[in-house]
């Protein structure tokens, strides 16, 4: 507790000059509980539950350059404390620290259009949000007009702490998983889109290329990898209140054939009570019919089964409903059958053959109780083909803004 306690203060003091100069400050504290097991009819006391409990203090800073707030330095690290017990009795902690945000940004006038320009540590997505998803240290600049909008980025993975962020290497990668900041896999990672808002029948165009070549790196050398990803998306309403997102994203890695991630996403607003009623279908390749089971780059938890699988050689088709009953709670219940490739005992298995692999429910609820204080509840339930696919699963978490 004395190193945690340590690790928090040197955090704090990171920040402290901040608030003396007229810094927007803000300290946010998140207490996380999971537990979740693979047979509920094995568990008679709580030990049997795996279990995984983290304790994070955030503190972020931001100080505008210009009065108008157009340019401005925005700087965000935290200390998290992590307990893991796992069925068998085996348990164990980590305290780590990281640096999540550090950048410039400007937003500069022209005319009807605007430039953006950000610089330094900051969290990029792509379209999809299940390639690239994560934080990176780089440069991203766009140009947005009413007809047309476009991006780039470039950034580099090396720096980043291996603790808190995981990606899908092609080649080993190893780190000090006991470290309070390890460095993580090494990766160049470019990106270019173009968007054409509302071009046909109110409906967008979009197109992106994401690239990533490995590099020689502290922690490893990814140099003979390289990956590229090309994305084409449509999305816009169907009707004054149904609005659908559809999109193929097609890669191609080093030594490997084509492979394919695609979506489509439909959400209904009836306009009571926020509702949302959504439907999504997912289908990610296999190796199988001259094509490679699909990989990103940022590691996507697809389902909620024991084996949490990276969307890859499976489909999953499914339903959620979401509704504000009362200003200060946000409810959601879903559901997804999920279809995988499997061997011939049943494992999934990129090069089996597709079947059904299992059903799985979940319920969100989460309650502002105050300004500064919110709670989140979730419970989910896989039930799969195969007992050792099956998952229950429940996380409490509260969050203190101060």
């Amino acid at each position: 507790m004395k190193k945690i306690a340590k690790n928090i203060f040197a955090t704090a003091l990171l920040f402290a000059p901040f608030s003396a100069f007229g810094f927007e400050t803000a300290t946010i504290i998140n207490s996380t509980t999971k537990a979740w097991s693979n047979d509920i009819d094995e568990v008679d006391k709580f030990e049997d539950l795996d279990f995984d409990n983290r304790e994070t203090l955030t503190l972020s800073a931001k100080q505008p350059l210009k009065n108008d707030g157009s340019q401005y330095i925005a700087v965000e690290g935290n200390v998290a404390y992590k307990y893991v017990n796992d069925a068998t009795g085996h348990s164990d902690d980590l305290t780590t620290a990281d640096l999540t945000l550090l950048k410039y940004t400007g937003v500069f006038e022209l005319g009807d259009a605007k430039s953006v320009m950000n610089i330094g540590r900051f969290f990029v997505s792509d379209y999809t949000g299940l390639v690239f998803a994560q934080t990176s240290d780089g440069a991203m600049f766009q140009h947005l007009e009413n007809k047309a909008q476009a991006s780039v980025y470039a950034g580099w993975t090396g720096l980043l702490n291996a603790q808190n962020v995981t990606m899908l290497d092609s080649t080993e990668f190893s780190y000090d998983r006991d470290k309070l900041y390890d460095f993580a896999s090494s990766y160049f990672v470019g990106s270019m889109s173009l968007s054409f808002p509302y071009v046909i029948f109110n409906q967008t165009l979009s197109a992106e290329c994401i690239s990533l070549f490995g590099t020689d790196g502290i922690n490893g050398d990814n140099s003979q990898t390289w990956r590229l990803y090309g994305t084409v998306a449509l999305n816009g309403p169907l009707a004054s209140n149904v609005f659908y997102t559809a999109y193929s994203t097609f890669a191609k890695e080093a030594e490997k054939d084509m492979m394919n991630l695609s979506a489509l996403m439909l959400d209904f607003y009836p306009g009571y009570k926020d509702i949302d009623i959504g439907a999504s279908f997912y289908y990610a390749t296999a190796e199988k019919d001259g094509k490679s089971a699909f990989k990103g780059i940022t590691s996507q938890t697809a389902t909620l089964s024991f084996e949490e699988p990276q969307y890859s050689a499976l489909l999953k088709a499914g339903s959620a409903f979401s509704i504000k009953p009362i200003p200060s709670i946000l409810a959601k219940l879903g559901a997804d059958a999920v279809f995988a490739y499997h061997d011939e005992e049943g494992k999934m298995a990129p090069n089996g053959n597709l079947g059904y692999h299992g059903f799985q429910v979940f319920v969100n609820a989460s309650y502002q109780i105050f300004t500064d204080l919110k709670a989140n509840l979730s419970f989910s339930d896989f039930i799969g083909k195969e007992k050792m696919s099956n998952k229950i699963m429940g996380t409490f978490g509260l969050t203190l803004a101060l």
